[in-house]
C-alpha cells in the first residue's frame, strides 16, 4: 500500500492547504493509487519534534503495511537535512520507495545520490 505524507506550517493559510492537498488528489486520481494520507502541522518546516503522522508512518513501514511513499515534494519530509537524509536511509533498509510529485520517482540507487551527492540544495531550503 502507500502512504502519503505531507506537512503544513500552523500559519500555512486555508487556500495553499486546499491547493496543496487537491494535487495530491489528483496525482493518486491520475496514477490510479490507492493510498493512506499522512498529515502534519508543524510550527517550522524544520520542526522534527512535531511530526507525530510521520512517526505513524514509519511505523506502517516498519510492520510492511506502506511499500511506497508519495510526497509533493522532498522538503515536506523536513527541511532539516539530516532529519532527511535519515528519513531516506529508513526507506532504503526498509525497500520502500519514494515518489515525489515534483521531483519524480527515486528508485533506491537514487537515495545515495541525494544522500550523498546533493546536500547543497537540501541545505539551502534549511535556511528557508
Amino acid at each position: 500500500m502507500i502512504g502519503t505524507y505531507t506537512s503544513f506550517k500552523k500559519k500555512t493559510n486555508i487556500s495553499s492547504r486546499n491547493h496543496k492537498m487537491e494535487q495530491i488528489a489528483n496525482y493518486h486520481l491520475m496514477n490510479n493509487y490507492d493510498y493512506k494520507l499522512y498529515v502534519d502541522t508543524v510550527k517550522k518546516n524544520v520542526d522534527t519534534e512535531s511530526r507525530i503522522e510521520l512517526k505513524k508512518l514509519k511505523e506502517d513501514i516498519e510492520s510492511g503495511i506502506i511499500d511506497k511513499v508519495i510526497v509533493n515534494s522532498i522538503s515536506d519530509i523536513s527541511r532539516n537535512y539530516n532529519f532527511t537524509v535519515e528519513f531516506m536511509k529508513f526507506l532504503k533498509e526498509h525497500d520502500c520507495e519514494l515518489e515525489c510529485i515534483k521531483e519524480g520517482k527515486l528508485c533506491l540507487d537514487d537515495y545515495d545520490r541525494i544522500i550523498f551527492n546533493e546536500p547543497k540544495k537540501l541545505e539551502e531550503e534549511n535556511v528557508r
